[in-house]
């Protein structure tokens, strides 16, 4: 039978007529033009349509924050994490390159001057915000001039406004507050005018109760870095940064996917993993003939090239994500536009643990077993497998008591155990407050628990982005779909090959 295609949740929003979408798109180009900041907190199980919204939030830096009810809310930690943290606004961030190269393409919430090359402005961020870049060679020589000349260099220039807050010593304190509010309004405690040194300063506020006074700083950050030329491919694959590979691979899928459509996106992805490891294949077999390299297995663990190893991985996680996995049954209606807004700023660590999800066991909470674990049902099978399981999906944590969980084991975990205080750990460290559920196997919101196990089948094919209705694909049907790809492109050009001496034979 043919598989039954999931709902669309997004089908009513072709109903919105264009006049409202234009209308927030307009709002958020005047807000950003006065470096006004929109952070949007929203409480539905319904859909609201954040698609259209997200414009007032990505154009002027701001946050989204999706809360399925009232009752799961975390809006109050939220509002006081968002309203406390520094931030920065009214930015231009200045991108220079040695000859050798330049950037490309440019990804994150920032947007390229309409005149001036590699200029960019930011309406608003803050320290925990990434943008992403791409290079490439200014010349098809690359960089064979720059071991004689300068070494590829890169300048970031950043100039933002900063409020800045100042609190006199204790024994400035009491004729302040004597003297009222204008004795603040005129210099700064070392004696420096609000309008000193290239405008850097303008009063905002007078002293409060407590004496702290405040004003706008405008300030000017620059870092250069100079980076070694890899002499072989070993090398490049030595220093990759698997984290940063995936954050922009998540930012170009979600460019194709927007232009393209989702499936698109997916093919992409997956073929993109494949001529990596097709690359490989070559660059760790150089002397084989191409009849005897489609002999050889490709090696998807990269045993040669460590750093390459979670890439696979986290690859199929990223298709499994609700970015570009078709709708699933009792997903919130607006959770891909929430995460797609999320996703576009986190750093790559940060970005890494939202799409593959890390889980630890304890044998008791207050007794780590094992710190991680890879997110499969064998993890937790077997009668030597811990009875307690904590995982972390960035805005979610998961504690999951297991069958074999002793009677005597306290549930749920007490406050001063060390689970409880891995988790606090975990909440206090995010830029939005995860959700935390505490549940037994079999019991309510397990089922939520075996969803996040990534590493087994789910009910779509992964390998091409479309339902196969079969079972659907694990982490290691991906991967021997990756590799059997890979192994029909070496045959392929193995034919081809036999083919063009045949002809010039004859």
């Amino acid at each position: 039978e043919a598989p039954v295609p999931s709902p669309d949740p997004e089908a009513w929003l072709a109903d919105v007529p264009a006049s409202s979408i234009e209308f927030y798109e307009q709002v958020a180009a005047a807000c950003a033009s006065l470096c006004v900041c929109v952070d949007l907190f929203s409480v539905s199980s319904g859909a609201l349509g954040l698609r259209y919204l997200a414009p007032l939030c990505s154009s002027t830096g701001g946050a989204i924050y999706l809360y399925p009810s009232v009752d799961e809310s975390a809006m109050p930690q939220d509002v006081y994490l968002r309203m406390s943290a520094p931030s920065a606004s009214a930015g231009i961030l200045r991108l220079r390159t040695s000859p050798h190269f330049k950037a490309v393409r440019h990804y994150g919430r920032f947007f390229p001057d309409p005149t001036i090359p590699d200029l960019h402005h930011i309406t608003a961020t803050d320290p925990s915000d990434a943008f992403a870049v791409d290079f490439d060679f200014a010349s098809p020589s690359g960089f064979a001039g720059a071991a004689t000349s300068l070494p590829p260099t890169l300048q970031v220039a950043f100039q933002y406004s900063a409020l800045v807050c100042e609190k006199p010593p204790p024994q400035a304190l009491a004729p302040q507050q004597a003297q009222g509010p204008a004795a603040a309004s005129g210099t700064s405690a070392n004696g420096a005018s609000d309008e000193a040194s290239g405008g850097a300063r303008a009063a905002a506020a007078g002293p409060g109760g407590d004496g702290r006074r405040y004003w706008l700083q405008r300030r000017l950050r620059v870092a250069t870095y100079r980076v070694n030329i890899a002499a072989t491919v070993a090398d490049v694959y030595a220093h990759a940064n698997p984290d940063a590979v995936v954050t922009l691979l998540m930012h170009k899928v979600m460019r194709v996917a927007e232009a393209q459509g989702m499936q698109e996106a997916r093919l992409l992805l997956r073929d993109w993993l494949v001529v990596l490891a097709l690359c490989y294949h070559r660059n760790v077999h150089p002397s084989l003939p191409l009849q005897q390299l489609a002999t050889v297995p490709v090696d998807l663990h990269f045993s040669q090239a460590p750093q390459l190893a979670p890439l696979p991985r986290l690859v199929y996680a990223l298709l499994r994500s609700p970015l570009l996995a078709p709708f699933a049954e009792g997903q919130h209606p607006d959770l891909t536009a929430f995460l797609r807004h999320l996703w576009s700023s986190l750093p790559p660590p940060e970005l890494v643990r939202a799409v593959y999800p890390v889980m630890q066991s304890y044998t008791t909470p207050d007794q780590l077993a094992y710190p991680r674990h890879s997110l499969s049902r064998a993890a937790l099978a077997g009668p030597e497998a811990p009875p307690i399981f904590l995982l972390d999906a960035y805005i979610l944590i998961m504690v999951y008591y297991t069958s074999r969980c002793p009677p005597e084991v306290p549930f749920p975990p007490p406050q001063q155990s060390a689970l409880r205080k891995a988790v606090a750990t975990i909440r206090n460290e995010r830029r939005i407050t995860p959700q935390v559920k505490i549940v037994r196997e079999g019991g309510e919101d397990s089922e939520l628990f075996d969803q996040l196990l990534l590493d087994e089948p789910d009910g779509h094919d992964t390998s091409a982005g479309g339902s196969s209705g079969n079972g659907g694909f694990g982490l290691v049907q991906f991967l021997d779909h990756v590799a059997s790809e890979a192994a029909l492109q070496l045959q392929h050009e193995e034919q081809q090959a036999a083919d063009a001496g045949k002809g010039q034979q004859r």
